[in-house]
Order: C-alpha cells, then sequence, then structure tokens
C-alpha cells in the first residue's frame, strides 16, 4: 500500500499555487436545501489549471472528499475496485486520516478566497476561513480524476481516449 500512496498524492504548502486535485478540509459549502444552508466540508478541486488561471476567475469547481466510516464492506469493495460510477476511490494517507473516496454527487462552486486565503488578505472574505490544504493528487491521480469526471457526466463505461481512438461518437 505504500507504493500507492507514495505515487497517488504529493506534499503540498498553504503558499502553492492552486491545482487540480488539491484536497481541502473545511471548506465552506452551500447544500443545496430549501432554504439553502452552509456546510463545512472536505473538498477535492475539479477546475483545470487553466480556468483556475484566468485573471476574472472567482471560483472553481469541487466534489466532496469522503472517508471510509459506515459504508458496508461490499460498498467499500466496488468503490476501491472503480465498479462505482460516482465516485474516486483515494488511497489511505495521513494527511487525510484515512482511506476515502471523491464523491461527485456532491458537486460545489467554491470561491478561491475560501480555499486560499494566503492569496485574499485583502478581503473581508477572509476573516473565519477556516480551509485547510492537505495534501494534492500526483499526476497519476490527477488523471484518474479526469477520466472518471468524464466516465461520471458522459455516462460512459470507457476511458474516452478509447472511443477516440476507435473513431466512436460520444
Amino acid at each position: 500500500m505504500p507504493d500507492v500512496e507514495l505515487s497517488f498524492y504529493r506534499s503540498v504548502a498553504p503558499s502553492d499555487p492552486l491545482s487540480q486535485g488539491d484536497i481541502f478540509a473545511n471548506v465552506r459549502c452551500v447544500e443545496p436545501a430549501n432554504p439553502p444552508s452552509e456546510k463545512l466540508r472536505t473538498v477535492v478541486v475539479l477546475s483545470h489549471g487553466c480556468e483556475i488561471d484566468k485573471q476574472d476567475s472567482t471560483s472553481c469547481y469541487t466534489a466532496a472528499v469522503r472517508l471510509f466510516k459506515r459504508e458496508r464492506d461490499d460498498i467499500r469493495e466496488a468503490i476501491r475496485s472503480g465498479r462505482t460510477a460516482n465516485t474516486i476511490y483515494l488511497p489511505r494517507n495521513d494527511a487525510l486520516n484515512g482511506e476515502g473516496f471523491v464523491d461527485l454527487r456532491l458537486f460545489y462552486r467554491v470561491r478561491y478566497e475560501d480555499l486560499h486565503a494566503e492569496s485574499f488578505q485583502e478581503t473581508q472574505r477572509v476573516v473565519g476561513a477556516s480551509a485547510q490544504r492537505l495534501v494534492g493528487l500526483e499526476e497519476q491521480g490527477v488523471l484518474i480524476l479526469r477520466e472518471r469526471i468524464v466516465q461520471f457526466f458522459s455516462r460512459t463505461d470507457q476511458p474516452i481516449q478509447r472511443a477516440i481512438a476507435r473513431g466512436q461518437d460520444l
């Protein structure tokens, strides 16, 4: 298992530029209830670098990160093996305090200032911001993240690259 962790995650510092695959804890997320409510969640950044780097961009897309807690053993194994369309397995990592998954059903648009307060010292929104960058996904993890996002939203059971290579319509 250590080899998986070493190749799947990378260490991050609070001052590092925001990147796709960064995982943050204690992020303010608005839940689509009636009336809407705010919850602190652990999330992974889904937006890609080009969107993040735009001068007029003020927020990015994220999805909830959940640790295994109440999931039955068969559900855990389905997530670990990639058989669930709405999840992305996250191997055990000390920064995450365990083993878990990205839940693509819980999707949030989050303001940069709520993720990366060091870059937004002049804004009032930083007051009380408690987000903490835990870890980032290494290249292998980001590639899996991208592929699973496409599979989830397109409902395809095969990687897009294979479909394109075969000349299939998407």
